[in-house]
Parts: structure tokens; C-alpha cells; sequence
């Protein structure tokens, strides 16, 4: 599905309410003998314009159970993130059924109809009783699951507080900064000093700057929304491995989606949040083909190309380029033959669902392991750099 497609599904959300509710009330304050005090809404289905009750059902129902398909892919990860659009597409389904199938007159409405109530119900009557049922319990459901959501990302998020104060308002970010050796946590047998000199030896000159992408991936390969997941290991250790690759570049390389994410976080940031000063300080390019104009400070725009643009970049002095979160323009510069390394903290954690950082149709790509540490939190750290082969 598109990002459009995805986009106008979660807007027909925003529709079928108010449409809903406006089509009611014309019918309520037009529909000779219907009073809005004592008649159900479903009365208004019967008579000779009780069609115009019908198709707002069923085109309600639609909308909603578009919406729910838009929510649906929406949704980052986690708790709810299946079962709030199922219950909302029941939702739907129920103002369709409801819609299809007339209830039996009753109250005096249509006007000469017995007062009461139908001593038997019709098939068709039961039929609009269920389809409300459905709809009724349907999103009594989807409000229980989704406020339970949000109760359990709060706890989450309450409960990796002590660890660190810098893991709380954190931006919204899939990427992460991994030294390339460190004294921090537990080695393991990878003879990553004489690899990782067989790497530099091979891949780069001694004058030539180095691009360096970093990700945070849970076990199943996922990179999308990693503050969902990824917070209750957030300690010291990924902290100094922050401020080391931070402290070892002077340029960054963002995705558009990425830099909209960072400039809404880090922009009016000052002093005292940790990171803020160099995020802010250090200079950045943003490949874009849609994005006019960068506001951020130190932010400028590549529309043109990007490769022959790095490759300029990592020509001239200067230390590490930096690239962060989007899985795009990784896959990109790695096709390109531009990434000089690829840092990953894989985090014991599995997702189930979410943009991966290689997805269907990635060519075949050979990479050779540099660098493999365990952290004190079961974090594996690993470096790679593309394979001469």
C-alpha cells in the first residue's frame, strides 16, 4: 500500500463521523413526526425517504472500515496495534449490516405506525439488531484495547526512567551510533583488531573520509518506531556509544522523513538536554527530492545528486559522515558503493510487524562482520563493511 493510499484511508476516519451525524440531524429537523427525543436513529430508515438513513449507514460503515484498513498500517508496533483495527472494522461492518436491513415501525413513526413496540420481530428487524450489536461492542472493544495501549507504553516508559533521564523524550528515531571498538561490555571471539585493519586497508584511503550508517534492528529485522521497544534497554553503555560516534563525525546524511522526525525534536532544544548541542551544531545535508527549503539550523538541502554529492564530501578533509535512521537511504548508499560502514545495535526484542531494514527486492549484498560486542544489556553491538568480493 502507499503512503497516499494509506494516508486517504485514515481520512475517510475523519468523514464518516461528522457526515454521519450532520445527515441525522437535517433528517431530524425535516422528517414529518420524527422527534429526535423519542425516536431511535433507526427509525429514520423507514418511510418513503428512509433510504436516505440506509445509505448513511452503509456509507458510514464503509468509511469506517477503510479507516480501520489505514489505522492498520498506521499503527506502530506494540500492544493493540492488531486488534484496535479489527474491532474498528467490525465497527463498520456492523453500520453496514444495520444499514442493509431495515428495522420494524414502531413508536408511532413512520406517522400511523402503532405506538410500542412489534409483538414479534421481523427477520429484517433482527438482522439491523444484530449489525448494531456489532458495531456497538465492536468499538467498546477497540476503546478498552487502545486505551490499554497507551497504559502500557506509559508504564514502559515510566519504568526505563531510572536507568537513564536521557532515554525520556528521546525523538522519535530508528538509529543509533556504534563505536567501532570499545572496553564496554563482553568481547566476543571475533579477532575484530585485525579485521577491522583489513577493512580500513581495503576499502578506503588513509585521507578519505568515512560514511558510517547506524540502526537499531529487534531480532526480527525490524527498524521502524524503535522507541516502542527498544527504551527498557536504554543505558549508560548506548549512551557513550552515542557521544563517541557523535564525537567522531562532523557532517550528517538524513532521509526527509528522518530529518521532519529530528528538526521537530532537537530545533528549540537548548543546553541542558543531552545530545542537543551537537545535534544542533553540526552541519546537515538532507537528500530530498520534495523538500524545498530545511529550517533547522546547519541544514541544507541535496535535490540534485546524491551520490556524485557524497563522493565530493568524502573526498575533502574532514572526519566521519554520519547517517541515521531511514533504512532507505542506507540501502542507497550501500547499492552505491558509498557506506562505509553499517553499525547495528540488535536489540532481544521481537516486533512482528514494521518497516524492516531491508525489505522484498533488496539485491543480494555480501558483508563482512568487523566488529561484534555484547553489552552489559544483551545488546549486540555489530559493525560491518561492505565484502571486497
Amino acid at each position: 500500500m502507499s503512503q497516499k493510499a494509506g494516508h486517504g484511508q485514515v481520512v475517510c476516519g475523519a468523514v464518516a463521523g461528522p457526515l454521519f451525524i450532520a445527515v441525522v440531524v437535517v433528517q431530524a429537523l425535516t422528517r414529518t413526526g420524527y422527534d429526535l427525543g423519542e425516536h431511535p436513529l433507526s427509525l429514520l430508515s423507514l418511510g418513503d425517504l428512509g433510504w436516505i438513513q440506509s445509505a448513511n449507514f452503509v456509507v458510514a460503515g464503509a468509511l469506517t472500515a477503510a479507516f480501520a484498513a489505514g489505522m492498520r498500517r498506521a499503527l506502530d508496533p506494540g500492544r493493540g496495534a492488531r486488534w484496535t483495527p479489527l474491532l474498528i472494522g467490525f465497527f463498520g461492518v456492523g453500520l453496514v449490516v444495520a444499514g442493509l436491513f431495515r428495522p420494524d415501525p414502531s413508536y408511532g413513526f413512520p406517522p400511523g405506525s402503532p405506538e410500542g413496540t412489534a409483538d414479534e420481530l421481523s427477520t429484517s428487524a433482527m438482522l439491523h439488531g444484530i449489525g448494531f450489536a456489532l458495531a456497538i461492542g465492536s468499538l467498546t472493544l477497540a476503546c478498552l484495547v487502545f486505551a490499554r495501549r497507551d497504559l502500557a507504553r506509559g508504564r514502559a516508559f515510566a519504568s526505563s526512567s531510572p536507568r537513564s533521564s536521557r532515554s525520556r523524550g528521546r525523538p522519535r528515531s530508528r538509529c543509533v551510533f556504534a563505536p567501532a571498538s570499545s572496553s564496554a561490555g563482553k568481547s566476543s571471539n571475533t579477532p575484530r583488531g585485525r579485521r577491522s585493519a583489513l577493512g580500513a586497508a581495503t576499502r578506503k584511503g588513509d585521507n578519505m573520509r568515512k560514511i558510517v550508517a547506524g540502526l537499531f534492528v529487534s531480532l526480527d529485522g525490524v527498524v521502524e518506531s524503535p522507541e516502542h521497544w527498544n527504551t527498557p534497554h536504554f543505558n549508560d553503555e548506548i549512551g557513550a556509544v552515542l557521544g563517541s560516534q557523535m564525537a567522531a563525525a562532523d557532517t550528517m546524511v538524513l532521509g526527509r522523513v528522518t530529518y521532519e522526525e529530528f528538526a521537530a525534536y532537537w530545533a528549540d532544544k537548548g543546553s541542558d538536554v543531552p545530545f542537543a548541542d551537537a545535534m544542533n551544531g553540526i552541519p546537515k545535508l538532507v537528500a530530498s527530492t520534495t523538500l524545498a527549503e530545511a529550517d533547522w539550523q546547519n541544514t541544507n538541502v541535496i535535490n540534485g545528486d546524491l551520490v556524485a554529492r557524497l563522493t565530493e564530501l568524502k573526498q575533502q578533509p574532514g572526519k566521519d559522515i554520519i547517517t541515521s535512521g531511514s533504512p532507505t537511504l542506507v540501502g542507497s548508499l550501500l547499492r552505491a558503493g558509498l557506506l562505509d560502514e553499517l553499525r547495528l545495535l540488535v536489540y532481544p526484542v521481537v516486533v512482528g510487524r514494521g518497516r524492516r531494514i531491508f525489505e522484498n527486492g533488496f539485491e543480494q549484498m555480501s558483508l563482512e562482520l568487523v566488529d561484534a560486542r555484547t553489552l552489559s544489556n544483551g545488546v549486540l553491538s555489530l559493525t560491518y563493511v561492505p565484502s571486497p568480493n
